[in-house]
């Protein structure tokens, strides 16, 4: 990102700081089967089946008002508490459905969809901090989304129904204005005498989770530890546990395991083989995954 900082130190422990990103980029989306995981679910009126799908996306304006996103943090150091507060009015880096235009294709009720996507502004007021107690890491992050307009998605049905007077057109609001939703994160790590590592997080709502009703919960843990003076690292434990609804968990939830095996032959190389296994129910982002179990061989070099 091209960007303009600018940092003030109030003394030692307090500073002011101010970024300015002149040109709005969106987020780099995921490709195959990654990209079903973010896709939501889209339904249909009975009788209709999707044919084809295209999708147009919608830039803001290439001006310093419609794309520039300022924000602004207070950090400081405290009573053994590193923290800071922030600002950022920001552009949403994933895109929204905005419009759909349904056509027919066929005399069987197959269809094609042409959808738009756009982008939202949104106040973001976050806090966080971190620190130690009894030698446990400790951090906690926590951010206040507030959208500045309504995202409503509009269903265009017109095509259907040719001899209507009026477009036919149906509404959805994904986001109402100035209705705020939270998202934190809470975790903390430990190192044990004989060298082994235990590190535990809990999450309310994911990068692509928007909204107060669509933020799921999530546990992450991960335990490791070291053989043969750290030639050898193993982490048995390691994955995450996801909900998306606690009144019916059963048909709402997802478990991710991730055992990892790494070899250290030298200070600077790295040999890691590790696997990942997805179980659940719904239509969260990690049970969309059950059906793609996968094996990982990673080398990593150090210079």
């Amino acid at each position: 990102s091209d960007a303009i900082r600018l940092q003030y130190y109030l003394s030692n422990h307090f500073s002011l700081e101010g970024v300015y990103i002149p040109f709005f980029r969106p987020a780099n989306m995921p490709i195959g089967i990654f990209s079903n995981a973010l896709t939501p679910e889209m339904s249909l009126p009975d009788g209709l089946s999707l044919r084809e799908l295209s999708d147009t996306l919608l830039m803001p304006g290439m001006k310093l008002g419609k794309c520039g996103v300022p924000g602004f943090k207070f950090k400081g150091f405290a009573g053994g508490i590193d923290f800071s507060l922030s600002y950022v009015y920001g552009i949403d880096g994933i895109p929204f459905n905005t419009r759909n235009t349904i056509i027919p294709v066929d005399p069987v009720g197959g269809v094609s969809i042409e959808a738009e996507l756009g982008f939202v502004r949104q106040h973001i007021t976050g806090i966080d901090l971190s620190t130690s107690l009894f030698g446990i890491g400790i951090w906690a992050e926590g951010a206040l989304f507030i959208p500045s307009d309504d995202v409503v998605m509009t269903t265009d049905l017109t095509a259907l129904y040719p001899m209507s007077p009026d477009p036919v057109t149906l509404d959805s609001i994904l986001l109402e204005k100035h209705k705020p939703y939270l998202k934190f994160i809470i975790g903390g790590d430990y190192f044990f005498a004989d060298g082994s590592y235990l590190n535990a997080q809990f999450m309310h709502g994911f990068i692509h989770e928007r909204g107060s009703q669509a933020l799921n919960d999530y546990l992450f843990l991960r335990y490791e530890k070291p053989f043969f003076n750290e030639k050898v690292k193993i982490a048995p434990l390691g994955g995450g546990f996801v909900v998306s609804d606690w009144s019916d968990i059963k048909n709402n939830y997802a478990m991710v395991f991730i055992p990892e095996l790494s070899y250290y032959p030298t200070d600077n190389v790295e040999l890691v083989l590790s696997a990942v296994l997805f179980k659940g129910s719904g239509n969260s982002l990690f049970a969309k995954m059950e059906d793609y179990n996968m094996m990982m061989l990673k080398f990593r070099y150090s210079f």
